[in-house]
């Protein structure tokens, strides 16, 4: 049987199963084998007095409610053809549901509910036939039938930083729903549900920027890592709905060339208020203390050592090696520069590694290389500045058990992975010198690792990025080292001068406090938002 956009079939198991067709294509609702099962559960809250059903299908969903609840049920469908078509196959069987209040189209605004008394159900198969209309209709019960402004900042989750950014959210005035990573279907139904006024990630995600195009909610990225691959797609140069917050001026600049309108900069920041209540007690000290730490990855695992290098001829792997050997001398990011074509087309014929550009169109197979390489240079450099700085001073390693301080001769330790909400900022608390090497191929942003340094009070010594000049003043809020030999230098007179250091120390801690915030940070990124909106 074929309605217009329905059709209607007998299933394997003898119960109707129905294929409609969304945006052109025909998809089936249920399954065609047991159409009256379910994949997702139906409980009923105690605390609701009403029950919202959003959309009939084929009316099983709305069967199987009902049959767990007396409270008031109102139904909500666009599409009256499928009340009709229950009516012709079951007639009588939604007369019969005295609960059971229909409405449709723009009826439901007839409703007289509280959204506290109410409970809203939603069928993932149902809800993708007219997903702008039920969007519609959960903003209309959230906002208390049109009478209020909503606020709320749908987060997903991320390891770090996620719960500094929600903190600061509430403190704006923001409320905040932090949900988990699952498949794309089942975020969909639980945003839908929730009605944000905006979604927000760390680091842009094209799952998250779907869900943000198919319910029209305007979708915030927050990008804080190098290279963010998922960035270089050229469909987000036609989504009007995201603002891309990215800590690198670099990369904002190069992505506005290439046509990305909504690309702003914004560094990352430190929850000064969270680290300094983190208390550090004696046995701390003594577990922690060291003269100089690094904590971050070693860079052993990187796609050009496990993927290409083994398998490439001696001779190519030389000319690779003398590439990244020029990128160690150079504070700039050149390694671009000294890729081209004819490497990526040797690599590529020598190994069968696919250098490949086709989700990440804004992004050049030479500049994927340069990226690649770029790792495996970070891998060298860290493994040698280590290696040179514990030949003379005790180091303290946490992080990937790639790093390798065995040798005798070092006054390396190499302690496992540091936990990040407590055990990090105790270690860059009782440290001497605190140390950071930014990556080459991060061309201008600062990492997090320095925000959560000097946010813990710790001294820090990094290598030079142009942000550093902006955000900061070497030598009072921090000390920038300029090779290897400078970094060694620094190291010697920092630990022989205490009084000093403290100053800076406590410089750089209170610079932190003043203009490097998580809450200074959000109030920008909602300040240039709205005035994008207002404009």
């Amino acid at each position: 049987m074929k309605k217009d956009n329905l059709i209607l079939e007998i299933s394997k198991k003898g119960n109707y199963t129905c294929k409609y067709q969304i945006e052109g294509v025909w998809k089936y609702l249920y399954s065609r084998y047991e159409p009256e099962k379910f994949t997702n559960q139906f409980i009923i809250k105690q605390n609701a007095e009403f029950i919202v059903v959003l959309g009939l299908g084929l009316g099983y969903e709305l069967r199987e409610i009902y049959n767990q609840t007396n409270k008031p049920i109102y139904l909500i469908e666009q599409d009256r053809s499928f009340y009709e078509t229950i009516q012709e196959i079951f007639p009588g069987s939604i007369e019969e549901m005295s609960n059971v209040s229909l409405f449709f189209n723009e009826e439901y605004k007839k409703m007289e509910i509280d959204i506290n008394d109410v409970q809203i159900i939603i069928n993932n198969n149902l809800i993708q036939c007219n997903i702008e209309f039920y969007k519609n209709v959960i903003s209309y019960i959230h906002s208390g039938s049109g009478k209020t402004e909503s606020k709320l900042i749908c987060m997903v989750d991320h390891p770090t930083i996620l719960d500094d950014c929600m903190e600061a959210f509430q403190e704006i005035g923001y409320s905040v729903v932090k949900l988990n990573w699952e498949n794309e279907s089942i975020m969909l139904k639980k945003i839908a549900a929730i009605d944000p006024t905006y979604l927000f990630t760390i680091n842009f995600s094209e799952k998250v920027s779907n869900i943000s195009k198919t319910l029209h909610i305007p979708y915030i990225s927050w990008t804080v890592d190098t290279p963010a691959y998922s960035l270089y797609n050229s469909k987000n140069l036609y989504n009007n709905l995201t603002y891309y917050f990215i800590y690198d001026q670099e990369v904002v600049s190069d992505l506005k060339k290439q046509g990305l309108k909504r690309a702003y900069y914004l560094p990352v920041a430190a929850n000064v208020k969270r680290l300094s209540s983190i208390e550090v007690s004696a046995s701390d000290y003594t577990k922690y203390s060291s003269q100089v730490t690094f904590v971050g990855s070693s860079g052993a695992k990187n796609e050009f050592l496990e993927s290409i290098s083994p398998k490439i001829p001696l001779n190519l792997r030389n000319k690779i090696n003398e590439i990244v050997q020029k990128q160690f001398s150079e504070d700039l990011y050149i390694l671009k520069d000294l890729v081209d074509v004819d490497l990526v087309r040797e690599i590529q014929f020598h190994s069968n590694y696919s250098i490949n550009n086709l989700h990440h169109s804004l992004l050049s197979k030479e500049d994927k290389l340069a990226f690649l390489l770029g790792r495996y240079q970070s891998y060298l450099e860290r493994t040698q500045i280590i290696n040179q700085i514990a030949k003379t001073f005790k180091v303290n390693i946490y992080g990937d058990n790639s790093w390798d301080l065995t040798d005798d001769k070092l006054f390396g330790t190499y302690n496992g992975f540091a936990e990040h909400f407590i055990e990090m900022p105790k270690i860059f608390k009782v440290t001497k010198i605190n140390l950071n090497i930014t990556r080459k191929f991060v061309t201008s942003g600062l990492p997090m690792r320095i925000f959560d340094v000097l946010g813990s009070g710790g001294f820090l010594v990094t290598n030079y990025k142009s942000d550093i000049t902006k955000l900061f003043k070497d030598g009072s809020d921090l000390v920038v080292y300029r090779d290897l030999q400078d970094l060694m230098d620094i190291i010697r007179y920092y630990l022989e001068n205490e009084e000093e250091r403290d100053r800076i120390r406590m410089q750089g801690y209170e610079a932190m406090k003043k203009e490097h915030t998580y809450i200074k940070r959000i109030t920008k990124m909602m300040d240039i938002i709205n005035g994008f909106k207002n404009e």
